[in-house]
């Protein structure tokens, strides 16, 4: 649902290519890590390891937004933590995600509010 919602805002905004199949990949990446997240949040406080985080247990959230020359896509969670990427090994199935989004946006990063987190990545657009 958050790539078809990205590509109908997209084609909105009258953006295609290559922006267009990276702003949709670093997406999925940060939504996967975002739904990842939450699940750990929410098991660490059904397990009782953990008081829960402020905003913990909410669904994640999409934003996009396009300003001069660079469009922002973001995840948005409510569980705590920070994104740290991984160093996956060959074999491993997971753990690429943010190291993905950071080789191909122009830059990525977290805020994190009362709510929660919004990890981001920003792409030139001309």
């Amino acid at each position: 649902m958050a790539r078809a919602a990205l590509r109908g805002q997209l084609a909105e905004w009258s953006i295609h290519g290559e922006v267009a199949a990276v702003a949709e990949l670093s997406l999925s990446e940060l939504v996967a890590n975002a739904v990842e997240a939450e699940a750990e949040a929410e098991a660490a406080a059904a397990a009782g390891a953990a008081e829960e985080e402020p905003g913990a247990g909410q669904d994640v959230g999409v934003r996009f937004a396009l300003g001069p020359g660079r469009l922002l896509v973001a995840a948005v969670d409510g569980g705590g933590g920070w994104p740290v990427p991984n160093r996956a090994r060959e074999d491993d199935e997971c753990g690429r995600g943010l190291a993905v989004v950071g080789a191909l946006a122009d830059a990525w990063g977290v805020t994190v509010d009362a709510a929660g987190k919004t990890v981001w990545a920003e792409l030139a657009v001309l």
